[in-house]
């Protein structure tokens, strides 16, 4: 029998909301004050030969503080790959970091968070990987986990569902996954009555 290759892949932009932006105006308030301080400092002491030098500190000091800054957004991929999932992280839309990979087939549980085994797979996984969009996920149908069982330890992955991945669970470990329900779009016409 024949089956084709499976491809899937999940672009997910982490949001930080409110602490996000209060982390970027406090960068940019703590550069400002380093760069006024740079220049302050010699004209204060009267040591007006050092402003020669402040002019690369602050260049070097602004350079910084944009690396730090675009560090801030962060992004995941999830790509899935027959029954091997890799999972990175993308930090300021440029460094790439490899954060697991694992075979579906290694997974002892594969379902929402909203399930009552979530809490006992919580407790018992050493390590949780949150790959949503807000790190305080929200609890709902659309967040999945993964309990991955290695040999030296157990770590959990959550992550927004997409219906199509739900075939490929079913496929590579059919035991293992909660038994998922597509929803049924109702008709417009029907809506309308």
């Amino acid at each position: 029998m024949y089956t084709s290759d499976t491809f899937i892949e999940k672009h997910i932009k982490r949001n930080d909301g409110g602490k996000g932006i209060f982390k970027r105006c406090l960068l940019i308030f703590m550069a400002l004050m380093i760069i006024a301080a740079l220049f302050a400092v010699p004209i204060v002491l009267g040591f007006y030969e050092l402003l020669y030098a402040s002019i690369p500190v602050s260049a070097l000091v602004i350079w910084g503080f944009v690396v730090l800054f675009q560090r801030q957004f962060v992004e995941y991929e999830i790509e899935i790959v027959n029954d091997i999932v890799n999972v990175s992280k993308i930090s300021g839309k440029k460094k790439r970091t490899e954060l697991v990979e694992f075979s579906l087939k290694d997974c002892e549980y594969i379902g929402p968070v909203t399930e009552d085994r979530f809490k006992t797979d919580s407790g018992v996984a050493e390590l949780k990987l949150v790959v949503t969009e807000k790190k305080d996920f929200p609890v709902t149908e659309d967040i999945w986990y993964v309990l991955v069982n290695r040999p030296e330890f157990k770590y959990m992955v959550i992550f927004p569902f997409d219906p199509e991945m739900f075939q490929v669970f079913r496929r590579f470990n059919p035991r293992n996954v909660y038994r998922y329900v597509k929803p049924v779009k109702a008709k417009e016409s029907e809506v309308n009555e």
